[in-house]
């Protein structure tokens, strides 16, 4: 338990009888206030299966258990009363009774015996936990399977394939829509609008349902724009250029009159007068510069037309140029809703026709995204006579929901939250225990509208629960993490007119109360790192090296940062939050986006031997480490494709430098390097030796166990020599995508690579707070951060670019095109400034989020380019509040570049956390130098069934494949059929397939088997034992033991079987030596037969004695004749079934 005492309003808010919506600052200890509440509720008696509580990430949700469960833990344990007693009552804030402590001290065990712990979770665990309880109300398949990341990319790539192919060839109106989308966008950016339309597809299926289907929404969308359906722009544009539209007759009088006129009227007159005399497609086709003459960039209407002298001298002409700008005006309007609506219907006609598909895709596979789990838990609790079946089903009655992070709960997310208040509300009065409702969340702090977060929705949410269930309100203002320096800066920047409008919506009394008001604390906001001044051009003919480079103002800040962060910790500042100096692990750098300047300032920190973690997130396949594997993998697939060869040759797999890769490329004439260096083999003896090794094996061995042998044998510590201990994680990270590959594909090596290939993901690293490096991160992926030394990187002006092509109109459900600012027309300009001003306030929460991560200190930096310091931007914003602050102070450099700081109290001197030696170790005791007494060995386990290097010869993966599931089905029938009875069997039989069903018969009729499949004989018999060092897991087919004679068959299905017991693979006679051991030893005094059934003959091998004596598995690494024994830990049960076709 926390030594700290909770606050009055903590207290108050975790009061577990009362239902209570929390506002929680920064840093104020929500967590704990969440943690509180549910230990009182549990004190009071709440039965723990009746709470759930809702939490925004896994990792919220794993830090609360641990801290629930310490608490409790602690309280088991105690045995002074009066120390439990003190705790109960800082917690609870009135003393405890004997009742109440005895209570604490079984809760422990109570929480422990829960099936599945207590309920703290992420909404999706919640609602895929309720789907699988209910899959049929929720119209599901009961077997679904939730699907990750990289499994709903592979669906929707398919998707995409099948739009491009099938889909596209079998929908005439879908072709055209797909021929448009491509006609007026890059191949690259089409691919974006895809992945956005799956990103977006919550919104555009809500549309499509709200309107009735794709032609009521077109109809929809037509009917607001108001465009006649169908309509064409350029016909729009080529009837305006027709004969007899425009005025000629005026217009040939304006254009007299302006050639009186300036320079400009006379170039304005000669476009004119050109284009009226042009034939009307010969108009089309020079519209534009005639358009520009009384139609600006953006739309509007150009002033002046005319000059004045014109105008004055000539009112009539003037007049006809009025008339045709407003023509222009008009049709340039028309033109554009005509454009936006038939590039909606393309977007809206590939959305219904990919989402459609992609729904298709996920049920064929039985599977639900996310999303879904979300969307289907909903709709289970729509209907209120179907919720209450559902919840009274449950194990127990949902009686206290908590909900944590609120402000990031999207709508659909927050509808299952509703729909389980409502019954909360309902049930009010009917029993003797209040039930409640406890949410706490910031608005301040909604910084994940890209994953569906709705702050003006969040507002809905709240006053429809204070109407129904009426929560008391607390706000939690006291932060317990930031100095009192930090959270002056923090108010005097929400007080600036931006923040205050983007962060608190106006609210003039939010305030931040340090709890460590008089600790020291410190922020600095640097000048903008501008580009350096350009040299003086080189010498005309100097050669390029000779040229003089220049670092970027990002280089130039990242290389600041490193200094100075290497400087602090050098100087071994003393941290107030921490009393100790300053550590890497105390420092974190934070940016706004991922990109190049995360990358350079971790390289930048390296240089300067500041330990500093990783990116947040790996870009797994754009890692140096992951493409030298990869190309491993494609040079052995196609070893004739020399760029690829030479990439691997130079890698550190081979590791050739330029002047090796040159001597073998050298003068080969037609040959391949792979030709080559098999002829020079005796110049390279090791490269071959290791490529000519790994060609033997790759189309052999699954991709994980190929690439993990490739490392285990010396490729691990070539790579790490050259890349440095950072390729380590990507090298793990490979190897875990391949693995996860052969659990849901074809074990290829083909396959892998092709799959790996098309990752669009990155993969995220998790934190490891132990670790004393610096981590560097974005402001999205430090939510829940915190760290004494804060470093803001990237708050200089960036342009704030628009995100994807999809503009929402949710008051009349309708999905819009996004065009560029000069092809909006009024509509979609209305709506794209509304989504500019969304992201302009998104931005504000996201500064305040990042401000309010320090503890200690706070260092605000950014660059900019030559002309854009004084944008609007995070740095701007501040350096503005620091300087409202009495006792800031500005420091100015030789250059005038101004340092702004505030700060309170002086950081005490410490020694050095890098620099400082190491102090030297104690002398060993004499236990740790004497000889250590050999261990024994550990057992190592042996599947029998496992391949060895005595396998059958392989087949193509097609055949494989079609091997295997023969094998598994002949296994399974051969299973059940031996045991029904002969009605039951027949009629089976009856159903199979023709391949099949003479073939179970053939074996189930033999009559030398009729005493495995007599009553009291066992199939598929599980066996597990140890000989020697080694532990035997494997699985018999049939097997009945008698008095003295123990029998056991293995079925194998090879389609050409051996003709004499000496053709019988390696691999088998082990296998059934193994078992045979250990049913000796099983079955003592008994003889063990072991015989193989050839299911395509049939016929039954019994194996000799003296063989399976030969081929027992022997203690050690190897196996008869000094052969390795095969196989890792497995049962047959993961049997790969070697007897497929060869």
């Amino acid at each position: 338990m926390s030594v700290r005492k909770p606050t009055p309003a903590q207290l108050s808010a975790a009061d577990p009888a009362r239902s209570v919506w929390v506002t929680a600052n920064a840093g104020t200890g929500k967590t704990r206030v969440l943690s509180d509440r549910v230990l009182r509720l549990l004190l009071e008696g709440v039965a723990p299966e009746s709470i759930l509580c809702i939490t925004f990430t896994k990792a919220a949700a794993v830090e609360m258990t641990e801290r629930i469960e310490k608490a409790l833990g602690e309280w088991a344990v105690e045995t002074d009363d009066a120390r439990l007693g003190q705790n109960l009552a800082a917690l609870r804030g009135q003393p405890a009774d004997e009742a109440t402590m005895a209570r604490a001290r079984r809760l422990f065990a109570q929480v422990l015996d829960l099936p599945h712990g207590l309920a703290i979770q992420t909404i999706h665990a919640f609602a895929a936990g309720l789907l699988r309880r209910f899959p049929i109300e929720a119209g599901i398949p009961p077997h679904f399977e939730t699907i990750d990341e990289r499994t709903a990319q592979e669906l929707t790539r398919d998707a995409q394939n099948r739009l491009f192919g099938v889909l596209r060839e079998a929908d005439e109106d879908l072709a055209k829509a797909v021929d448009l989308l491509g006609a007026v966008m890059a191949e690259s950016t089409l691919g974006d609008l895809l992945r956005e339309i799956l990103r977006e597809r919550r919104a555009i299926e809500a549309a499509l349902d709200h309107h009735g289907g794709l032609d009521p929404l077109l109809a929809a969308l037509h009917a607001e724009l108001g465009v006649v359906a169908g309509t064409d722009p350029v016909d729009l544009m080529r009837a305006a250029c027709a004969d007899g539209e425009m005025n000629e007759q005026k217009l040939n009088e304006a254009t007299g009159a302006m050639r009186g006129g300036s320079p400009t009227d006379q170039s304005k007159a000669a476009t004119i007068a050109a284009w009226v005399k042009m034939t009307p497609s010969d108009r089309l086709q020079a519209f534009e510069p005639y358009r520009a003459v009384f139609v600006t960039q953006k739309g509007t209407e150009r002033k002046p037309l005319a000059t004045k002298a014109v105008v004055d001298t000539h009112p009539g002409a003037f007049n006809a140029l009025i008339v045709e700008q407003a023509r222009l005006l008009r049709l340039d309007d028309n033109v554009k809703r005509a454009a936006i609506a038939q590039r909606t219907v393309a977007m809206l006609r590939v959305a219904h026709a990919l989402l459609a598909d992609y729904a298709r895709a996920k049920e064929r596979e039985a599977a639900l995204d996310f999303d879904d789990l979300v969307d289907k838990a909903g709709l289970l609790l729509q209907s209120a006579e179907q919720r209450q079946w559902v919840l009274f089903k449950l194990d127990a009655r949902i009686e206290h929901i908590l909900v944590d992070e609120a402000q990031d709960t999207s709508p659909a997310q927050w509808a299952i939250v509703e729909r389980l208040v409502e019954e909360l509300a309902a049930g009010r009065g009917q029993h003797e225990r209040p039930r409640t409702l406890f949410v706490v969340g910031d608005g301040k702090q909604s910084i994940y509208s890209f994953q569906g977060a709705d702050l003006e929705g969040f507002a809905r949410v709240q006053a429809r629960i204070r109407a129904s269930l009426a929560p008391d309100e607390e706000r939690l203002e006291t932060s317990f993490r930031s100095a009192g320096a930090i959270l002056e800066v923090v108010d005097a920047v929400l007080a600036l007119p931006t923040m205050l409008d983007g962060v608190l919506g106006g609210d003039t009394t939010v305030r931040h109360d340090a709890f460590r008001r008089n600790d020291a604390g410190e922020v600095i906001v640097w000048p903008l790192q501008k580009p350096p001044e350009k040299r003086g051009e080189s010498e005309p003919w100097a050669l390029p090296d000779a040229k003089s480079w220049q670092p970027t103002a990002v280089e130039l800040l990242a290389a600041r940062l490193a200094k100075a962060i290497g400087e602090r910790l050098r100087a071994g500042e003393v941290l107030a939050s921490t009393g100790a100096p300053v550590r890497p692990a105390d420092v974190l750098v934070l940016v706004s986006r991922r990109g190049r300047v995360q990358e350079l300032i971790i390289k930048a920190l390296k240089k300067r031997g500041v330990p500093v973690a990783g990116a947040d997130r790996l870009e797994l396949v754009g890692h140096i480490a992951v493409k030298d594997l990869m190309a491993l993998g494609r040079a052995l697939l196609l070893p004739e494709d020399d760029l690829t060869f030479a990439c691997l040759l130079k890698s550190p797999l081979v590791g050739l430098d330029d002047d090796e890769l040159f001597t073998l490329a050298h003068d080969r004439g037609a040959r391949s390097l792979l030709e080559a260096l098999r002829a020079k083999r005796a110049s390279f003896p090791e490269a071959f030796a290791r490529i000519d090794d790994w060609l033997r094996r790759a189309d052999f061995v699954p991709p994980y166990e190929f690439f993990t042998a490739v490392l285990a044998e010396g490729g691990r510590e070539r790579m790490l020599a050259r890349l440095g201990p950072d390729a380590a994680e990507p090298m793990e990270a490979f190897l875990g995508q391949a693995l996860a590959y052969e659990q849901g594909h074809p074990a290829s090596l083909q396959g892998f690579m092709h799959w790996l290939g098309l990752d669009e993901g990155n993969l995220k690293r998790d934190s490891e707070p132990a670790r004393d490096e610096v981590r560097v991160m974005t402001v999205h992926g430090a939510k829940g951060l915190e760290a004494p030394f804060v470093v803001l990187a990237d708050c200089g002006p960036h342009q704030n670019s628009e995100r994807g092509r999809i503009l929402l109109d949710e008051a009349h459900h309708i999905p819009y095109w996004r065009a560029s600012d000069k092809e909006r027309d009024p509509t979609t300009e209305k709506l794209a400034a509304a989504a500019k001003e969304r992201r302009a306030r998104e931005q504000c929460r996201l500064l305040y989020v990042a401000i309010t991560r320090a503890k200690d200190v706070l260092l605000v930096a950014g660059w900019c380019g030559d002309n854009n310091e004084t944008a609007e931007c995070w740095h701007k914003l501040v350096g503005s509040g620091l300087v409202t602050l009495a006792g800031h102070e500005i420091e100015r450099d030789a250059l005038g570049r101004e340092t702004r700081r505030y700060r309170a109290g002086t950081l005490a001197q410490g020694p050095s956390s890098v620099a400082a030696p190491a102090p030297a170790p104690p002398p060993l005791p004499a236990w740790a130098r004497a000889e250590l007494t050999p261990e024994v060995a550990p057992t190592r386990p042996l599947a029998p069934s496992a391949a060895g290097e005595d396998d059958p010869p392989s087949a193509s993966p097609q055949a494989l494949r079609a091997g295997r599931s023969f094998g598994i089905e002949m296994h399974r029938l051969l299973h059940r059929l031996a045991d029904a009875p002969m009605e039951v069997r027949e009629s089976m039989l009856r159903q199979l397939d023709a391949a099949l069903a003479p073939e179970v018969r053939a074996v189930l009729e033999m009559p030398e088997l009729a005493a495995v499949f007599a009553p009291g004989s066992l199939a598929e018999q599980p066996i597990v034992g140890r000989l020697g060092d080694l532990v035997i897991s494997g699985q018999i087919d049939r097997m009945v033991a008698r008095d003295e004679v123990v029998t056991i068959v293995d079925f194998k299905t090879n389609r050409l079987p051996p003709t004499s017991v000496e053709a019988v693979p390696t691999v088998y006679l082990r296998q059934l030596a193994a078992y045979a051991a250990l049913l000796e030893r099983i079955y003592p005094g008994r003889r063990v037969k072991a015989g193989l059934v050839w299911t395509a003959v049939p016929r039954l091998m019994y194996v000799p004695a003296a063989l399976l004596q030969r081929h027992r598995p022997r203690s050690g690494r190897s196996g008869p004749d000094g052969a390795p024994i095969g196989g890792a830990a497995g049962g047959a049960t993961e049997e790969r079934h070697p007897d497929a076709p060869a």
